[in-house]
This record gives C-alpha cells, sequence and structure tokens, in this order.
C-alpha cells in the first residue's frame, strides 16, 4: 500500500472541484491483506477481544491491543513518533470526554519514549492506570464483566517474574529504579486499596515483546 496506492483507485474531482483519490476496495482486497490474513477469516469475528455480551470490552480491549502492537512493532527511531501519533488519536478522536481527560493526565516525559522498551513500558503503565479508574466505575456501577474483570496486567500467572513483590504503595503512580537485569517498576504515593506491587521492569518488556511482537 505504501508503495503503489495508486494503482488502488483513481483520482477524481467532486462536485465542488476538489481532488479526491477514489479507493477500489475489490482491487484492495484482491492484491492486499490486513497483516496476511484472509479476507473471508474476519467473517468468523474477532474472538480475542469478545466480552461476555455485547458493549462490553470488544472496543477498548480492540484499542489497547493496537496501541501494544504498535509499541512492539516499532524501533528506539520510531518509539516517540509512533507513541506521540496514537496519543494524539485518542485525545482527539476517542468519543468519551471522561475517558479523553483521564489519559490526557497520564505524563508522558521525553525519557518515556526514548527507546522501543521505554514506550512499551509507557502504554503498558497508562493500561494498568486505565485499569485501574474503570474497575473503580464498574465496582461503583456493578456493571462490569464478570469474565474479565479489570486487573492490574499482566497476572501473576501469566507473568510470574513480572511480579517481585509486595509492598505498601499506590498502583496509579510508577516510576522506574535502578537499572539493567535488576531494573524494576516502583510503586509510590498513598495506596488506594492497602496494597500494591514492585514489578521487574525488564520481565515485563520480555512478556510484551511475546504477547504483541
Amino acid at each position: 500500500m505504501l508503495t503503489d496506492f495508486n494503482s488502488l483507485g483513481r483520482w477524481d474531482k467532486d462536485g465542488v472541484g476538489t481532488k479526491i483519490f477514489k479507493l477500489d476496495p475489490d482491487k484492495l482486497e484482491k492484491e492486499w491483506q490486513l497483516c496476511g490474513t484472509n479476507w473471508a477469516d474476519y467473517s468468523k469475528g474477532w474472538s480475542s477481544c469478545r466480552g461476555t455480551w455485547p458493549g462490553k470490552r470488544g472496543f477498548t480491549c480492540g484499542l489497547w491491543s493496537t496501541f501494544h502492537s504498535v509499541a512492539a512493532r516499532s524501533d528506539d527511531k520510531s518509539a516517540a513518533h509512533d507513541t506521540e501519533a496514537l496519543r494524539q488519536a485518542v485525545l482527539k478522536f476517542f468519543d468519551c470526554d471522561d475517558c479523553r481527560h483521564h489519559f490526557s493526565t497520564i505524563a508522558v516525559k521525553p525519557k518515556d519514549t526514548a527507546t522501543k522498551a521505554a514506550a512499551q513500558l509507557w502504554w503498558w503503565q497508562a493500561h494498568n492506570n486505565v485499569n485501574m479508574r474503570v474497575l473503580g466505575i464498574e465496582q461503583r456501577y456493578q456493571d462490569g464483566d464478570p469474565s474479565f474483570p479489570k486487573v492490574q496486567w499482566p497476572t501473576q500467572a501469566q507473568c510470574p517474574g513480572c511480579w517481585l513483590q509486595a509492598s505498601p504503595g499506590s498502583l496509579l503512580s510508577v516510576s522506574r529504579r535502578g537499572a539493567g537485569a535488576q531494573a524494576t517498576l516502583a510503586t509510590t504515593d498513598a495506596p488506594a486499596s492497602g496494597e500494591a506491587w514492585v514489578w521487574n521492569a525488564n520481565e515485563v518488556t520480555g512478556f510484551l515483546e511475546r504477547f504483541y511482537g
């Protein structure tokens, strides 16, 4: 698509003379596949983010999967650009005022996107931050998906090495400390729930690579 996009349609003008490109969807589907997947396979539905009932999990789960996948497939050179492009898409187009406002408060500093690994950890932290907020809302209104409760992710069962120990602190404010194999993500501030965790940053990055790479 990037190298020969013009072959997938033709240029034309609309009723007021504006130049527009008319994409030929039949030609597109014949010559290009998303992630190498046959288009007919999509008619089976997308089970990865399917909730217990309509309106739960699917759309937002798909968005987060996209964010993590882009971060996992970027590199040190493109990490900052890719992260900012995705952030701006959320801030400008996501149709939930409270969600956009909360997302805008999750700080992103130059060091958070200096490398691919740093960007992956930033998206992971942001995701867990949002999960904690949504968990509170679902508990208040008792409308969460019972099969997919909001948790701090990955769970200990999914990645035992990602969790180092339980300690006092808050899940909502995470800072880096240490370096190399012993680098951790330590929780800070006063706890809302009475418990929190210290994460192994390198193990988390490895898990994200395996899951989304």
